[in-house]
């Protein structure tokens, strides 16, 4: 596995990589790359002072993901357009997985929700995993674990090919998946009576997630359960679900039905991204 990590010299931007050291503890001759880039406006003496800091930094942190045996490479470049530089990297390097903290630095070159990371996202072809001040680790020698892995389908076969991933994961630390359907009101098939389709949701939701449930039992899976919600707003119904399962992990695809069910990225994976406390493993559903 080859894993891209986007840094920016912050602590909260080095708290992924607690994530990234479980990440790489099942994952025999893994590659990670730590990516850095300085904004295009500096002065040439001050891109060589921030590029001298950035090699001192990733060195120290090279040390400690060489306890896990993972060979590291750095690497720190000028860009005017640090999502683009991310995307780009990913792209140049071969990542299956971008890693990142969805903020870091205040000022000019913060790394936001709703900038950076959002924008990395939309552009990226490999599945990212993305953490918030919430779900980060400030401990420099800590390693994470996932206890239950959130898993939200919209019955759409573009949206269950996050499984395998959230599959792989949920193995490496013998976590619960739990599978969420939401139904939408005037979504053929729900009941028009919101109180009659609240409580049909779990009967769908079994119905429809059935052979998904299957497949993640064929891979190993022991500890997978079905839960059903009924909603106007999906990405709501996600976020109070990942609440009352007490979530570690949300896996879900970038987007998944078109038309009336507004599974697609825009809508659902952002919404959830900027509100979720839980990291998030994001696949693009193509």
């Amino acid at each position: 596995m080859k894993i891209l990590v986007p840094l920016d010299g912050s602590r909260l931007a080095d708290g992924i990589l607690a994530h990234v050291r479980r990440l790489v503890a099942e994952a025999p001759g893994a590659e990670v790359t730590l990516l850095q880039a300085l904004p295009a406006y500096l002065s040439d003496d001050e891109v060589a002072l921030r590029r001298h800091e950035a090699d001192e930094h990733h060195a120290a942190l090279r040390k400690l993901l060489a306890h896990e045996g993972v060979a590291v490479r750095s690497r720190v470049v000028v860009a005017a357009d640090p999502a683009e530089c991310v995307v780009d990297a990913a792209r140049d390097l071969g990542a299956d997985l971008i890693a990142l903290s969805t903020h870091g630095r205040s000022g000019p070159s913060r790394w936001l929700r709703g900038s950076v990371a959002e924008r990395v996202l939309r552009g990226a072809t490999v599945p990212v995993y993305t953490a918030n001040p919430q779900g980060l680790v400030m401990t420099d020698d800590a390693i994470v674990g996932w206890r239950r892995v959130l898993v939200p389908l919209d019955g759409s076969e573009r949206a269950t090919r996050v499984l395998a991933l959230a599959g792989r994961f949920a193995l490496s630390s013998d976590a619960e998946v739990v599978l969420l359907h939401v139904d939408e009101p005037e979504v053929p098939g729900v009941h028009p009576v919101p109180e009659v389709a609240a409580r049909k949701a779990q009967e769908r939701a079994e119905t429809a997630l059935a052979e998904a449930k299957e497949r993640l039992g064929r891979a190993g899976l022991q500890r997978v359960r079905v839960i059903g919600r009924y909603g106007a707003d999906p990405a709501a119904e996600v976020l109070e679900a990942a609440r009352e399962v007490d979530a570690d992990l949300i896996a879900i695809a970038s987007h998944g039905r078109t038309g009336l069910a507004r599974w697609r990225f825009g809508s659902v994976a952002e919404k959830v991204l900027r509100a979720a406390e839980a990291p998030l493993l994001i696949a693009r559903a193509v």
